[in-house]
Formats: C-alpha cells, sequence, structure tokens
C-alpha cells in the first residue's frame, strides 16, 4: 500500500496553516509579541524575569460607539 504524496502547493499550505491560524488570532498574537519582545530586550540588556508585571489581557469591546473610540493603557 502506498502512501499517498502531497504536491508542492499541498505542503506550502499544510506548512503555513498553522502560523496563519496563529496570526489570525489577536490574543495569541498579541501575547506572542510580548513574549518575544521580552526575550529580546532582556538578551540585549542583559536582564532577566518580565517587562510588564500583568500578563496581556483581552476584552471584548462591544457598544454602539464600535472599536474607534477606544484605547487601550498598559
Amino acid at each position: 500500500m502506498e502512501s499517498p504524496t502531497l504536491t508542492t502547493e499541498e505542503m506550502v499550505e499544510w506548512f503555513k496553516r498553522p502560523y496563519l491560524d496563529w496570526l489570525y488570532d489577536l490574543s495569541a498574537f498579541v501575547g506572542e509579541i510580548k513574549q518575544r519582545f521580552s526575550q529580546w530586550y532582556n538578551l540585549r540588556s542583559k536582564r532577566n524575569g518580565p517587562l510588564w508585571d500583568d500578563r496581556f489581557k483581552s476584552v471584548l469591546v462591544q457598544g454602539e460607539l464600535g472599536g474607534g473610540y477606544c484605547s487601550g493603557v498598559y
């Protein structure tokens, strides 16, 4: 019994699918950016520990005004 072979396009799609899913999940994306920036900054500055005291929080914004009138403060 032969195993099915994938075309180049199918292999590319299989490889990039998890990254696209991660990119479109804003909460996971921002959390990952904060983590990677912290790692980079700590390495560059020869320091240890988190840069932010609290962990990343995502908040659902609903209402008549929409998201254009919201701002986040960290």
